[in-house]
């Protein structure tokens, strides 16, 4: 837990004496954060990511976020498709992931960089962007799950009941208490509430064990940073595995302040073993201002292939999208539609590249049709 303790104390001048407080006045600092954020009805984001993605390190500018608390808007700027050069070295396409929470289902696009926004395509041309990592899915999710493309944690958003948990419903479920109280190198004054979770947490029972330690700086508006901790059960031996959301600066947007840039860590406990380490700074935030909301704005381009996946144990219906953003055809069979998308796809005046793609289509019902007939076979013999 040494890193951990870094980043906790890291640069901070702690107090002498470690300030424990009563439940009552756990549940007043709690209850001013809460009812800060609640004055918050819309917040958009821009934002630069960097950090380790995969096996490279990158500095990836154009993000951006936007809630009002039922939408969600979140579009990110990804390295994807990775592979080497002719040293060897390892190199990755820039993906744009744009991702949209409708208020019952989250809608993503995922596609290259240089080629966003993509109105149109040619269907024919399926098969091939798919391979080059085009895709278009639609899945039933809740305003709290869709947060966790945000960067900033579930629990800033209080204004709404679909957020999730609120820090006082957290520390009102959970047994929680204040461990102590200090001012950072900035002189803003921290108070440290640890978080007993147990098994609860996210439906992540599987994972063993949940702790966390949200800290909230109440001399900036009551934003947290927090550390949550957890033991990968399911790993023999166990492994602990912590993650962190460290804040490091802090700007004002009227009378809010708002973290400016955000480091996030997750790693067992050893200075040596980070697996994962990003941040993100802010470059433009807007409160409470509507007039340029994008939230409205996403479009799955005409032609494009779209998976949905309904609730339960129902199909998944692939659509083929229209100019005026909703299904022009829809199937609840993918053998349809791959018959559909074989006929059309080969008729008519075809590109080479798509008489390729035609082909490859062709081999895939040729060998599924020879299969059925060798087992057609086998089962009259048997008989």
């Amino acid at each position: 837990m040494s890193l951990l303790l870094l980043i906790v104390l890291g640069g901070l001048v702690v107090s002498s004496d470690v300030i424990r407080a009563s439940e009552p006045e756990l549940l007043e600092i709690v209850k001013r954060h809460d009812d800060m954020w609640k004055t918050i009805g819309s917040i958009q984001l821009s934002y630069t990511r960097s950090g380790s993605f995969g096996a490279i390190n990158g500095v990836l500018p154009g993000c951006y976020c936007e809630t009002d608390g039922n939408k969600i808007r979140v579009i990110l700027v990804e390295l994807g498709n990775f592979s080497t050069d002719k040293a060897n070295r390892p190199v990755a396409v820039k993906m744009i992931r744009d991702i949209f929470y409708d208020g019952e289902k989250l809608h993503e696009l995922k596609i290259p960089q240089d080629k966003y926004p993509l109105p149109k395509i040619r269907l024919c041309d399926y098969v091939f962007l798919r391979d080059e990592g085009y895709v278009g899915t639609i899945t039933p999710r809740s305003f709290f799950d869709a947060l966790i493309y945000f960067p900033i944690p579930r629990y800033f958003f209080v204004h709404t009941e679909k957020g999730g948990v609120t820090l006082l419903e957290l520390v009102n479920k959970y047994p929680s208490r204040i461990v102590s109280s200090y001012r950072n190198e900035s002189g803003d004054n921290i108070v440290e509430i640890a978080v007993d979770v147990g098994n609860h947490l996210d439906n992540r029972a599987e994972l063993g064990p949940w702790k966390g330690i949200v800290r909230i700086n109440t001399s900036k508006g009551y934003n947290i940073d927090s550390s949550w901790f957890s033991i990968l059960t399911k790993d023999k031996p166990p492994v602990d595995l912590i993650a962190e959301r460290s804040v490091k600066n802090y700007i004002k947007i009227g009378e809010h302040w708002i973290p400016e840039k955000i480091e996030f860590l997750l790693h067992n406990g050893e200075p040596e073993k980070i697996s994962n380490r990003t941040s993100g700074v802010i470059n433009d935030c807007k409160i409470n201002d509507s007039s340029e909301s994008r939230l409205d704005d996403f479009r799955f381009p005409t032609n494009f292939v779209v998976h949905e996946q309904l609730p339960g144990d129902q199909p998944t219906v692939t659509h083929i999208w229209g100019a005026e953003n909703k299904p022009v055809r829809s199937f609840d069979i993918i053998l349809e539609f791959i018959e559909y998308y074989s006929n059309e796809c080969m008729t008519g005046e075809l590109s080479q590249e798509n008489k390729y793609l035609a082909l490859r289509i062709s081999l895939v019902v040729l060998g599924l049709i020879m299969i059925a007939v060798a087992l057609y076979r086998l089962y009259a013999k048997e008989r």
